[in-house]
This record gives C-alpha cells, sequence and structure tokens, in this order.
C-alpha cells in the first residue's frame, strides 16, 4: 500500500470514530415586547447644575456632605401606554466611593477628595451607573427631581476646580 492511501485510511477512521452529536428541543423562549408611536419628549437635554463655591475646610472629615443642591428632569408629551420611568445617570465613579460621581478630568487644578452624591426626591440615593427608583408618569408628563450634593472622600480635601458630568438615560415601563 502506498503511504498516502495508509494514511487518508487512518484519517478516515479516526473522523469517522468521532461520532456525531444529538439535538433535542429541551425548552422554548418566548420575546415579548412592545413597540410605542413615542415615549416622551424631554424638551432639556442638558442640564446645568451650578454647585456653588464651598471652602475645603467644610469637608475636613472623610464622608462631609455639602448642601442639597435640586435639579429635575422634565419629561413632556408622553405616550398614553407608558406608565413610569427609571433615571440611570452614567459617568465616571469617584475611586474611593464608586458610588459617587468623580469630580474633574484628572487635570492639574481639579479639586481632590471630593465627589458628587445624586439623591432622588425620597433623599434615597442614586448610584453612578445604577437605575433610580421608577417615577410615576401621569397625564402624559413627569417631574423627575434630584438633589446633587458634595462628599468628601478623603479627610483631606484640595481645592481647585470641582466640576464633572454625567449623561442621563431613561427606561420606560
Amino acid at each position: 500500500m502506498k503511504p498516502s492511501f495508509k494514511i487518508s485510511m487512518a484519517l478516515l477512521a479516526v473522523l469517522s470514530s468521532l461520532g456525531t452529536a444529538a439535538h433535542a428541543a429541551d425548552g422554548t423562549i418566548n420575546f415579548t415586547g412592545k413597540v410605542l408611536k413615542t415615549t416622551c419628549s424631554v424638551p432639556n437635554k442638558n442640564i446645568n447644575v451650578s454647585m456653588g463655591t464651598v471652602s475645603a475646610d467644610d469637608f475636613n472629615v472623610s464622608g462631609a456632605e455639602g448642601r442639597d443642591i435640586p435639579f429635575k428632569i422634565e419629561l413632556q408629551s408622553c405616550d398614553s401606554g407608558l406608565a413610569g420611568v427609571k433615571v440611570k445617570m452614567n459617568g465616571t465613579a469617584d475611586a474611593n466611593q464608586p458610588d459617587l460621581l468623580k469630580i474633574g478630568q484628572d487635570a492639574g487644578d481639579d479639586a481632590k477628595g471630593l465627589g458628587i452624591r445624586i439623591v432622588d426626591d425620597a433623599n434615597t440615593d442614586v448610584p453612578i451607573n445604577s437605575e433610580s427608583k421608577e417615577y410615576a408618569i401621569g397625564e402624559g408628563k413627569a417631574s423627575l427631581e434630584f438633589k446633587a450634593r458634595y462628599v468628601s472622600t478623603s479627610p483631606n480635601v484640595e481645592p481647585g476646580e470641582a466640576n464633572a458630568q454625567a449623561e442621563f438615560q431613561l427606561t420606560y415601563r
């Protein structure tokens, strides 16, 4: 026998010994959903929250909190099929306290040792990159009220620019 024929036969024997797989239907996955004509309009998609000027001396222990600064996200012209909405604030989390929004962009003039806490209208924390509670949508509109406050993440707060940015994402029910 030729060597190439022996190799071919050996390869055929190996391949045929691998067997075949048995397939069975073990269950069903049902996907459900609903398509609405529209969700809600957001008249002000760029919300500016002025946190004011504070003293580093007011934050002399880790966990010290500044005053509440209210802000809200207004929804209008909501589809009548919507009952509620949750908000997720997406942003960079503070390295020391990951529930807080990080201050600054790592520039030399950024304040150090502070983050921003966001709370809902019941004063419950809304951790950064997490969804809020569900807010009711009534009569085609909703006002989603929140508060922001500086929180020290270190007992040594250094002065500087204390700016941050988060994007909000709405999930409807």
